[in-house]
C-alpha cells in the first residue's frame, strides 16, 4: 500500500477490518461503494453481484431509480456492452466503456438513448474484482454528460485499489464459510445421538463431543462435573489398549479391526461401545487416532403399567414417575418432564419405594424387571 495516502490506507484498513467480522456481504459490499465515492466524483454505481451469488441480474444500486434498475434486470442487461466482454478484458481491473466499443455508435444505440440518457448516464467505468480464478463482483462507476470522463489518474488509482477491496471480499467469502461449518457443526455435534471420542496414539484426549461427555459423567459416577475435568475413563481405554498391543504383534500390512463392547450405567441405560484405529493425513502427515463410538442400545424389556398397579397400589403419578426411572432420568429432568418440584418428585419416590419394599433406585428397577431377583438393599 506504498501508494496510498494516510487517509486511503486507513478506509481500505477499516474495509478489511470490516471484512473479519461482518457475515452480510451486502453491508461489506456498500462500505465499498461508499468508499469509492469518497475517492473519485461519481454520481451512481451499481455493484454487480456474481449470478451464482445472487442468482439474478444485478445487485447493490446506489442513486439508481427502482424503475430502471426493474428494467435492467428484466431487458436492458441484455444490451449492455460489459455483458459482452470476454478475454483479455475479463481480467483487467479496471475498464472504460470507450476500450470496449466505438461510443460515437453507441450513444446513439437503444441502450443508450432508452436507459442511460434517461438516467442522466454518460460516462461508464467497470472495476473488477477478482482473486486468482475466483470473481467477487464488478462496480460500475457512472458520470453524467456534463462532466469529464474518468481520467488516466482516476484510473490508476482505482487500480491499485481494486485489488485490496477484491481480498477483502476473498476474506470475508472465507470468513463467512468458516462461521457456517462452525455453525453446521455445532448443530450436528448437538443432534447427534452418538458419542464420539478422539484420543492420539498416546491415548491424550483430543476431542470429545457432548454424547460422549454426558456418557463418561455417568459412568464415573459424577453427573454434574464440569467439562473442564472430564476424562476418559479406563474402562473406555481398555479395547483402545488392546488394539495397540495387536497392532504391535501384527505385519505391517494387517488390517486391525475395531472392538466392540457392551457398557451397562445402570439396569435401564446400556451402551455399544466401538474402538478403532485410524490413520488420517493432517498437514502432509500421517496421524494414528483412535476414535471412540458411543450409542445407546435400545432396552428390550418393559414395564407393565397395569400390573404395578395391582402388585403394588402405585397411583398413576408414581407410575409415571417409575417409567421415568427406569428411562435413567434424575429427579430434576423427571420434574421437569411432569412440571412438577423437585421436592415433589423426591417424595413420590419415597412413597414408591416404601410401597415396593426397596431403598434404592437400582433395587426399584430389579424389583419391576424381575420380582424373583432382587439385588441386596
Amino acid at each position: 500500500m506504498e501508494d496510498l495516502d494516510t487517509k486511503t490506507f486507513k478506509e481500505i484498513y477499516d474495509i478489511i477490518h470490516m471484512a473479519n467480522f461482518t457475515i452480510d456481504r451486502n453491508l461489506l459490499r456498500k462500505k465499498i461503494i461508499e468508499f469509492l465515492f469518497n475517492r473519485i466524483y461519481i454520481e451512481s454505481s451499481v455493484f454487480f453481484v456474481p449470478v451464482e451469488k445472487s442468482k439474478s441480474t444485478g445487485g447493490i444500486e446506489i442513486n439508481i431509480d427502482e424503475k430502471y434498475v426493474r428494467e435492467y434486470k428484466e431487458y436492458y442487461h441484455l444490451y449492455d456492452p460489459i455483458q459482452l466482454i470476454k478475454g483479455s478484458f475479463c481480467q483487467k481491473r479496471v475498464i472504460q466503456l470507450e476500450e470496449l466499443i466505438d461510443y460515437h455508435s453507441f450513444v446513439s444505440s437503444k441502450f443508450y438513448c432508452d436507459f442511460l440518457k434517461p438516467q442522466k448516464i454518460h460516462h461508464k467505468l467497470y472495476i473488477n474484482l477478482h482473486t486468482g480464478d475466483r470473481f467477487h463482483g464488478r462496480i460500475a462507476l457512472y458520470r453524467p454528460v456534463k462532466s469529464k470522463k474518468f481520467s488516466r489518474e482516476e484510473v490508476s488509482t482505482l487500480s491499485t485499489i481494486s485489488p485490496y477491496l477484491a481480498h477483502a471480499l476473498d476474506h470475508n467469502d472465507l470468513c463467512i464459510n468458516i462461521k457456517l461449518q462452525d455453525n453446521i457443526f455445532k448443530i450436528v455435534e448437538k443432534e447427534c445421538s452418538t458419542g464420539l471420542i478422539l484420543l492420539d496414539y498416546s491415548m491424550q484426549l483430543i476431542y470429545m463431543n457432548q454424547k460422549a461427555k454426558e456418557f463418561c459423567r455417568d459412568l464415573i459416577g459424577y453427573p454434574s462435573l464440569q467439562d473442564i475435568y472430564i476424562h476418559v475413563p479406563l474402562m473406555l481405554l481398555q479395547d483402545c489398549y488392546a488394539i495397540t498391543e495387536e497392532l504391535k504383534r501384527c505385519p505391517a500390512d494387517c488390517l486391525v479391526l475395531p472392538k466392540c463392547s457392551v457398557i451397562r450405567i445402570n439396569s435401564s441405560k446400556k451402551f455399544s461401545v466401538c474402538s478403532q484405529l485410524i490413520e488420517k493425513e493432517i498437514s502432509s502427515e500421517n496421524c494414528i487416532l483412535f476414535m471412540i463410538s458411543i450409542e445407546e442400545m435400545g432396552e428390550s424389556r418393559s414395564i407393565d403399567k397395569n400390573s404395578l398397579k395391582k402388585s403394588y397400589s402405585l397411583t398413576e403419578r408414581e407410575i409415571d414417575i417409575v417409567l421415568h426411572i427406569f428411562k435413567g432420568l434424575r429427579n430434576a429432568e423427571i420434574a421437569q418432564r411432569l412440571f412438577v418440584s423437585e421436592i415433589t418428585v423426591k417424595k413420590h419416590i419415597q412413597n414408591i419405594f416404601q410401597k415396593v419394599g426397596v431403598k434404592t433406585r437400582t433395587a426399584l428397577i430389579y424389583r419391576i424387571l424381575d420380582k424373583e431377583d432382587i439385588p441386596p438393599n
